[in-house]
């Protein structure tokens, strides 16, 4: 259903951002017969990763953003975090290009007299050297991608850019989601138009704070969520209380159909016994979508390549 809604909001002209951590969406390029689909220029896959093509200049992700990849992701103490950050102010005062390659040089040139002890001078370098790793930085511009860029200029009349991060690993993971939403802010708040994100189990990458942020937050500035899961209690409340619609596939679990009953706008029974009995590819939407009637509806076969489904031993 989300590639059903995904294909239709491109079609329409709008532009979209899909986490996709399977390498679920890519596919969409593709008829089912192998030949180009309708979409195939629309779609941008954004590999991320060492062997990947999404990279970041320093510049481009900015102080505040490196802070909370240092701090909140890599467990960079607040002092060093600190340092680091009096390191950037002085690059910038000096017209000297902040790379990665300039900051790990100029710490491992730092003596302890000038004030930053060794540990704290280690600890940096450490993280740095895990963010060489990651393939995520790169310093050369040549490489580097820009978001606003490919979304309102390659993208202008409508299409989606893929974040494919499967085999990458959860510290990359974090980092570059960390990135892309904090530039999908900027972007938004200095007056762009607005976009899609599609976000398959936002729990395993996003904390509480940050999810509630983006959906309390963000969503007044134009960047319109679907949250795909299959564990609702995963999200945090405001996702319920603020979303505009439901799609509900079968699901058993009755804490699961508790905690969604305030979108449902049904007594719990009632929506359990809906969601218990809906049958493969059937799902019931409850929200401004259906001028909040339940509606059952069957989702649509799909004429493009997916990725995502389950291989069995027998069919």
């Amino acid at each position: 259903l989300a590639k059903v809604i995904l294909a239709s909001l491109i079609k329409h002209g709008a532009t979209s951002i899909v986490i996709d951590l399977n390498d679920e969406y890519s596919a969409l390029k593709y008829y089912t017969d192998g030949s180009d689909s309708d979409l195939m220029h629309k779609i941008i896959v954004l590999q991320a990763g060492r062997e990947g093509i999404l990279k970041f200049t320093m510049e481009y992700i900015g102080l505040n953003v490196m802070l909370k990849i240092l701090n909140k992701i890599l467990g960079l103490p607040y002092h060093s975090t600190r340092v680091f950050r009096d390191l950037w102010i002085k690059f910038e005062e000096r017209n000297t290009p902040i790379t990665l390659s300039s900051m790990i040089d100029v710490l491992y040139r730092l003596k302890a007299t000038i004030g930053i002890s060794e540990n704290v001078r280690d600890a940096i370098l450490t993280r740095l050297s895990t963010l060489e790793t990651s393939g995520i930085i790169t310093d050369n511009p040549n490489e580097a991608i820009d978001i606003k860029a490919l979304m309102y200029e390659h993208l202008r009349e409508g299409g989606a850019l893929i974040v494919n991060l499967k085999g990458v690993d959860y510290i990359t993971t974090l980092i570059t989601i960390q990135i892309i939403i904090s530039k999908l802010c900027d972007i938004l708040e200095a007056g762009g138009k607005p976009v899609f994100l599609f976000a398959e189990e936002a729990q395993l990458y996003l904390g509480k704070t940050e999810l509630t942020d983006l959906i309390t937050r963000t969503r007044h500035l134009g960047l319109f969520q679907f949250y795909i899961t299959n564990t609702p209690r995963s999200l945090p409340p405001e996702a319920i209380d603020q979303a505009d619609n439901l799609f509900l596939f079968r699901l058993s679990d009755e804490d699961d159909i508790r905690y969604l009953t305030p979108i449902a706008r049904m007594d719990s029974r009632s929506l359990r016994e809906i969601a218990s009995s809906l049958p493969q590819r059937r799902f019931v939407l409850i929200g401004k979508a259906s001028k909040e009637y339940p509606l059952i509806l069957d989702n649509i076969p799909i004429k493009y390549k997916t990725g995502g489904e389950t291989r069995l031993l027998w069919k």
